[in-house]
């Protein structure tokens, strides 16, 4: 693969996040009911990059990791926001009074999101750019299982983090909605990150046993992913709640692609989908931008009239196109 990228893990990472864009904008695939599921992919796929991280560059501090992050995110972050503003879709810029709460409520209560504080357990508001909550989760949750793992070495892996999966996994996937108490838990998403990510490091730990294993088939992994890709695409659309299936599928997926000989590398080998792969962050970053012009294009055009089979091409080309022109202007400014 060019430039230490897996075109397998690319073209599930580009996937998953058209998947992630069609759910934001639901009026033009209703039927995609559980595409939240991408987010669970997501996760599980940055802790196996965590432990990655670790063994390439164990030189590399906690603060210098975060901070990589943080720099890498903020230019895309800040413009993504900004148009949301610009926007004003929801009238954050449209203060009723000149009072205290007014002014704080409206557009300086967000000012947190950009120090990516959103669904830190701070404010129950609901965030301009609301699905970059699972920025804020990945930069802190990840710093620190990778300060685990750089700090206590092997019983990080052997204890800590498999400790943290059997305590936080059954938090993640209880249906705290049935508990009205606990409605309001905004960090519990911080658990969500923090249980998938470290199921993620025991992924790519576990992939490197198997690695040694002259006696794990090839063939046998391929199918299982295959059986996994559909019961994960039956999930996302899906009425009931089958999250959970995803602790199984996910990891047999990632495992199954991240191996040379996979008939998966055969498949993804062409270099569209590292392109592909390297935009779709960009593409989460930007969707909800091109989501708003939909909705508000909808008040002018008959665009909800469009055949499915034209609209969502178009709606995700665009995506695409948008995230595209964000990464070049944002590549452009140095922080």
């Amino acid at each position: 693969m060019s430039n230490d990228r897996n075109h397998p893990i690319d073209a599930l990472r580009f996937i998953f996040m058209c998947m992630i864009c069609l759910w934001h904008c639901r009026s033009i695939v209703p039927w995609l009911t559980q595409g939240a599921i991408g987010v669970d992919f997501y996760f599980i796929l940055a802790g196996f990059f965590i432990y990655e991280s670790t063994l390439k560059h164990p030189e590399t501090g906690v603060y210098d990791y975060t901070i990589k992050k943080i720099k890498r995110l903020f230019i895309p972050f800040s413009l993504s926001w900004l148009l949301l503003v610009f926007f004003d879709r929801k009238q954050y810029l449209y203060i009723e009074e000149l009072t205290p709460d007014s002014i704080l409520g409206t557009f300086i209560g967000h000012l947190h999101e950009l120090f990516f504080c959103q669904s830190m357990g701070l404010t129950n508001n609901v965030g301009i750019n609301h699905p970059l909550w699972f920025l804020s989760i990945l930069i802190f949750g990840g710093s620190f299982l990778y300060s685990l793992i750089i700090n206590f070495a092997k019983i990080s892996t052997s204890c800590i983090i498999p400790l943290i999966c059997i305590v936080l996994i059954p938090l993640n996937f209880m249906d705290w909605g049935n508990l009205q108490r606990f409605n309001n838990l905004y960090y519990l998403r911080l658990i969500q990150g923090i249980s998938e990510m470290s199921l993620g490091i025991l992924v790519s730990v576990t992939s490197k046993h198997l690695k040694n294993n002259s006696n794990v088939s090839v063939f046998l992994f391929d199918l299982l992913a295959l059986i996994s890709i559909v019961i994960t695409f039956l999930i996302s659309i899906s009425n009931g709640n089958y999250r959970y299936l995803l602790l199984f599928c996910v990891p047999i997926i990632i495992i199954a692609c991240i191996n040379k000989h996979s008939c998966y590398n055969f498949i993804f080998q062409h270099k569209i989908w590292k392109s592909l792969g390297e935009l779709s962050l960009y593409m989460y970053i930007i969707h909800l931008v091109v989501a708003y012009i939909y909705w508000i294009g909808c008040g002018y055009l008959p665009l909800k009239s469009i055949p499915d089979y034209i609209i969502v091409p178009l709606y995700l080309i665009c995506v695409v196109v948008s995230a595209y022109i964000l990464k070049k202007i944002s590549l452009r400014i140095i922080i």
